[in-house]
């Protein structure tokens, strides 16, 4: 029967547990923790013991109670407390990691020394008292570093604050670099054509020719980063006893990453002739070598701990015993920056692999340090399906980072070789074709199933590069295709130019918009004739939005309701996301209009039938009906009614979005503050518009974003309303400083509408000269952008200067700025019962009546 499990129990001695204590006592440990790995796996392989699962010393009680008083210490003013919590909970980790020898604990401790550094330099309210400072964590976070290579017998010379301090000082000139060559890009190639308002292909090619060099110039950068810091860790623990290549991933091997970007990487090696154990004994180097190096990543600082897996935090990987809940934790302090992929299941594009799945087909553990053909064989069919077509894209780039360049060289070629094989499942054409084909079907499936908005793109867009590169991409593959004649090509290239539409709309290149969207129309008609189809529905819903963004607000409510009708006649008398989507379109095209009771009306039906969709469950899409209910009510002057929606949409938001910085919740405060603002209550305005503010800064950090600006913009309006003019101005030229580092020179309504509140805020002041300045600036920049097509904001910019004239008793030169005004709002309202345009009658008259007298 063999050896019973009390024998081998007997023979090495019983586990200690460790159970929680303040004060330990370390002699209790007999056994180094590499003997206690031995045994465990001994008694593993013997099959006497199983595979233990979670490691109950990870999250013992008394370290989830220090987790949950972590979340809960969340408010401002109790940053200092949160970081002595986080040093009591890094102080468990470091002490277990010296008990394990296991790299995750020192990390994870060396993780929430920083989070608590941060922390503490971000708190307003010091506590003298308190032993948790910077020097104290500096001392813990060398400490970490000195015990964790004593696991291996190492030793490092150089302080881990020096260390750090130089890997610093190199980001900050990558980021400079980063920041000049940007701005450069903007302000030299960014350029729009004067008579069209759009950017020439001339420009359009220079911008991309000089954001592919940037980005070439700026990998090398991060690149030589990683190798220098590598470098310095094999100095220390010695080099690799094999050939080895460190491979860099995702956005770093496909030259879109930032001076932000976080790093997906794997390792290569090659085994030779190496025995078993030997290569056991390699793999474990490797991965002390990843340890060490994410360490080093941790100390710069910008690694959000809640993508770290520390069980009693958040719970990614099941290590929590089941009695406790995970605390769900959100890092709001940290500034994300350089760091390691997360820890989560559907990340973890790291050496260290995915350590958990709930997908039951797939192996528990996935480890991205592997030989030449074990990584090659994961574009393999069988392997790319099983464990989902997104690793095997993202092993498919890959950069050198650090090793020997001819083992990279041979996976390149192995998986080249492997792509261009024929597909088991069509002789016909190769796996990588086949591949593609699938991704690309998914990808189209999923524009179908949602419909764009312009705003959907800041989601997954986040430069100017990406934006033109896209753009680049979707012509070259719209000729490719149009050189093919079959009905399924014609689909995609309608889908082609559908998407080149998306991304010129989302960039304000509205002609441009419309014409890719008419082309992608006529070729469905073509194909599908006077049969209904969702392809046209959404291409309808897509142009109406461009419509509705160039003021033209008859013809964006013309082909919503088209869309509208489609959507009925393909879904018949169901509910369906796709008609409460267009009834929101026609709604928000109404209130664009003026015509707020419509508006309210199309908006209402869009939210019986999202909730007869959802139910009493909590959903952004019935929030978002509210919220332009709200909005509808107070453009029609009922703000009461306009707070109550706005509410009802915040407490919904709050329900979805718990208490993680969202921005639908600072959209939802924003919209209060708005009507209060409306209303004439400033006070609560302004106490709404800066908890919106807070938040904004919260989620976005120090980088410029419209959200931040827009913030800022509802701040100034509300000082202004309320009399206070000098804040009014101080919060519109911060909102204007942020709009041009984000716009750079190129003309947009953000900037031309933070220059007419400056104007406004002056011409309250009484300056008028420098209103009039203000405002001028703001029309000629309108003008840009808007060309010769009629459009509101043009129409109030002239009404604007009108008044500022007409306070200073200039009443001919008033009456001729009316009149240019009401031109265009009448060419804009094609009727005289606008509100606009009765109120612009009225000031004509009375500019004739004072000139009279």
């Amino acid at each position: 029967m063999g050896i019973s499990t009390e024998q081998w129990r007997g023979a090495i001695g019983m586990f200690i547990h460790r159970g929680h204590s303040a004060n330990r006592d370390p002699s209790a440990y007999r056994n180094s923790p590499v003997s206690l790995r031995l045994i465990q796996q001994l008694l593993m392989r013997a099959g006497i013991e199983t595979n233990p699962g979670p490691n109950p010393l990870e999250a013992t009680d008394a370290m989830h109670e220090l987790g949950h008083q972590i979340v809960a210490c969340n408010k401002d003013g109790e940053l200092t407390k949160q970081a002595e919590l986080m040093c009591k909970l890094g102080n468990e980790y470091a002490e277990l990691g010296k008990e394990t020898a296991d790299g995750w604990h020192f990390n994870w401790a060396a993780a929430l020394f920083n989070s608590a550094k941060q922390r503490i330099e971000n708190d307003q309210v010091t506590n003298s008292d308190s032993h948790c400072n910077v020097d104290y964590i500096n001392q813990q976070l060398q400490q970490i570093e000195t015990d964790f290579l004593k696991t291996v017998c190492k030793e490092n010379t150089e302080p881990t604050l020096s260390c750090t301090k130089k890997y610093k000082e190199e980001i900050e000139k990558l980021r400079e670099y980063s920041n000049e060559t940007v701005n450069a890009i903007h302000i030299n190639d960014m350029q729009i054509d004067s008579v069209t308002s759009e950017m020439t292909i001339e420009n359009e090619d220079k911008t991309i020719a000089h954001s592919k060099a940037y980005y070439d110039k700026l990998i090398e950068f991060i690149i030589s980063l990683y190798n220098t810091m590598l470098g310095d860790c094999i100095s220390v623990l010695a080099a690799p006893k094999c050939k080895y290549a460190i491979l860099g991933l995702g956005s770093l091997a496909q030259k879109e990453a930032t001076a932000w970007s976080d790093l997906e990487s794997a390792i290569l090696y090659d085994p030779g002739d190496k025995t078993e154990n030997e290569i056991k004994e390699i793999k474990q180097e490797f991965r002390t070598l990843v340890h060490y190096f994410h360490m080093k990543i941790i100390n710069l600082g910008e690694t959000l701990i809640n993508n770290l897996d520390i069980p009693v935090l958040n719970d990614f990987n099941d290590k929590l015993p089941k009695h406790l809940k995970n605390n769900d934790f959100y890092d709001t302090i940290t500034k994300r920056g350089l760091s390691f992929d997360g820890t989560q299941p559907k990340a973890s594009k790291t050496p260290f692999g995915r350590q958990s799945t709930q997908n039951p087909n797939k192996c528990t553990g996935l480890e991205l340090i592997m030989t030449v053909e074990e990584m090659a064989q994961c574009q393999q069919e069988d392997v790319s399906i099983k464990e989902g077509y997104h690793l095997s894209d993202v092993l498919l780039t890959s950069t050198l980072i650090k090793g020997d360049l001819a083992l990279w060289e041979q996976y390149n070629n192995k998986v080249h070789t492997i792509l261009a094989s024929p597909s088991a499942n069509n002789p016909n054409i190769s796996i990588g074709r086949g591949r593609g084909l699938e991704t690309l079907t998914e990808d189209l499936e999923n524009y179908i199933r949602n419909p764009l908005a312009p705003e959907s793109f800041s989601k997954k867009i986040h430069t100017k590069h990406t934006i033109y590169s896209a753009i680049e991409t979707f012509k070259q593959e719209e000729v490719r295709i149009e050189s093919l004649t079959t009905k399924g090509h014609e689909i995609k290239l309608s889908d082609v130019k559908y998407n080149i539409a998306r991304v010129y709309l989302s960039q304000g290149e509205y002609n441009i918009a419309i014409k890719y969207i008419n082309e992608s129309m006529i070729l469905l008609k073509q194909l599908y004739g006077d049969h209904h189809n969702i392809r046209l529905a959404n291409s309808l819903s897509l142009i109406s939005i461009a419509y509705d963004s160039k003021g033209d607000y008859n013809r964006s409510i013309q082909n919503h309701e088209e869309s509208l009708t489609m959507k009925k006649l393909i879904h018949g008398d169901h509910p369906h996301t796709d008609i409460a989507a267009s009834l929101n379109n026609i709604g928000s095209a109404y209130q664009s209009k003026g015509d707020y009771n419509k508006s309210i009306k199309y908006h209402e039906e869009s939210l019986t039938m999202r909730k007869l969709i959802h139910g009493d469950h909590p959903h952004t899409d019935i929030a978002d009906s509210l919220n332009n209910i709200g909005t509808a009510y107070e453009s029609k002057g009922d703000y009461n009614k306009s707070i109550k929606y706005h509410e009802e949409s915040l407490t919904m938001m709050k329900l979805i979005h718990g208490d993680h910085p969202h921005t639908d919740i600072t959209a939802s405060l924003n919209n209060i503050g708005s009507a209060y603002q409306s209303k004439g209550d400033y006070n609560k305005s302004i106490k709404y518009h800066e908890e919106s503010l807070t938040m904004m800064k919260l989620i976005h950090g120090d980088h410029p974003h419209t959200d931040i600006t827009a913030s800022l913009n509802n701040i100034g309006i509300a000082y202004q309303s309320k009399g206070d003019y000098n804040k009014a101005i101080k919060y519109h030229e911060e909102s204007l400083t942020i709009r041009k580092l984000i716009h750079g020179d190129h003309p947009h309504t953000d900037i031309a509408n933070s220059l007419n509140n400056i104007g406004i805020a002056y011409q309250s002041k009484g300056d008028y000269d420098k209103s009039i300045k203000y405002y001028e600036e703001s029309l000629t920049m309108k003008k840009l952008i808007h060309g010769d097509h009629p459009h509101t904001s043009t129409a109030n910019s002239l009404a604007n200067i009108g008044f500022v004239y007409y306070a200073m008793g200039e009443y001919k030169v008033a009456m001729n700025y009316y009149n240019k005004s009401l031109v265009i709002f009448k060419q804009v309202h094609s009727n005289n019962d606008h509100p606009d345009i009765q109120n612009l009658d009225h000031w004509i008259r009375l500019a004739e009546e004072k000139r009279n007298i």
